[in-house]
């Protein structure tokens, strides 16, 4: 089982991480789906000579609603302040109901997109780029994971 509960957790397996008191081997990511004037807010990667898309967002730090969380990393990886959130769906990435990852419908205020995050300190082979994107060029894009861009072309 790969989801456990302790309420006064304590690390005891390296290859778990825990967020909000639970246990799971993989990293919870909440992400925000923000459109404006027919635009979505994506991030663009290239990360070593891969292409793709991504929305913004990202893991759940302890003690962090997955809202809290969104807003955190909309900040970092758009610029944009989150106003409101309301869940729109979940993405499973690993098939297992223990990582169910949050996506919300965000209304976002702020200028020009900009990317704050450390990640683009990290390798210069893994970049970041926060763009608006015509919610029509969707269907042909590389959107990761492959659920949210299903769940965004059957709710946009």
């Amino acid at each position: 089982m790969l989801r456990l509960y302790f309420p006064n957790f304590t690390i005891f397996r390296p290859d778990f991480i825990c967020y909000n008191d639970f246990v799971t081997k993989h990293r919870i990511r909440a992400s925000a789906i923000i459109i404006k004037d027919g635009n979505i807010a994506l991030i663009h990667r290239l990360n070593h000579h891969q292409e793709y898309w991504v929305l913004p967002g990202g893991g759940i730090e302890r003690g962090e609603t997955p809202q809290q969380a969104v807003t955190r990393e909309v900040k970092e990886e758009t610029g944009l302040d989150v106003i409101s959130c309301t869940l729109a769906f979940y993405v499973n990435r690993f098939s297992e109901p223990e990582v169910d990852q949050p996506c919300f419908f965000c209304a976002a205020s702020g200028g020009e997109l900009t990317f704050t995050g450390p990640e683009n300190q990290r390798d210069p082979q893994n970049l970041y780029f926060p763009e608006w994107v015509d919610v029509k060029t969707l269907p042909g894009m590389v959107i990761y994971p492959e659920m949210a861009k299903t769940q965004l072309l059957e709710i946009l």
